[in-house]
């Protein structure tokens, strides 16, 4: 009856081996997962930040061409203003060249380029604008997805550390387990039950 027990109570302590084990395997499986997460959100981070940086790119190009249009269309339209006061100027008789007249051409002229320049700099500063912001967007998914790694490689380590202590734990159970199992089956703790007879 002796080897029976003994038997079954290795039978128990090798089915808590392997669960101890199967246990151990999850979790380093579930630690791996985390690694790989890490791993992909900082591909996805880096993917992202191209996209970002490529639509902030030619959000830029279209800025900068809606203000050169707007200056141009602005320039062509002072011009057209100048060539009108100039055709009036003459109609009525007075000369272009001197005095008063010449000076509300010459102060036209100003404002036309004061109205362009005026637009540049709006088309600059709306650059400016549009530059800091994908700045400011990149850094904080930066840190974002720094943390996020972090987050995830302290989840993997503990996770592996975890699955050490869990199959050291399931051993001790299966020790204990197959104590129990061999007392049960009528095995005893004496020396003389395992002579040959």
């Amino acid at each position: 009856m002796s080897y029976a027990a003994a038997g079954l109570a290795i039978l128990s302590m090798y089915q808590g081996y392997m669960g101890a084990k199967a246990n151990k395997k999850g979790l380093g499986m579930k630690a791996d997962e985390y690694e790989l997460t890490a791993d992909e959100a900082i591909i996805t981070h880096h993917f992202n930040t191209d996209q970002r940086n490529r639509r902030t790119t030619l959000l830029a190009y279209q800025t900068l061409q809606q203000g050169m249009d707007e200056a141009g269309v602005m320039g062509l339209s002072g011009m057209k203003t100048v060539e009108n006061m100039k055709s009036e100027i003459g109609g009525s008789g007075a000369q272009i060249g001197e005095g008063t007249t010449h000076e509300i051409v010459i102060n036209q002229h100003l404002q036309n380029a004061n109205t362009q320049l005026k637009l540049m700099e709006d088309t600059g500063q709306k650059l400016d604008n549009i530059r800091e912001n994908a700045i400011a967007v990149n850094q904080m998914e930066d840190h974002k997805v720094k943390m996020r790694v972090r987050q995830l490689r302290r989840a993997a380590a503990t996770t592996r550390s975890g699955a050490d202590s869990a199959f050291f734990a399931g051993m001790i159970g299966a020790m204990t387990s197959s104590g129990s199992t061999y007392m049960t089956a009528g095995g005893k703790w004496s020396t003389e039950e395992f002579k040959w007879s």
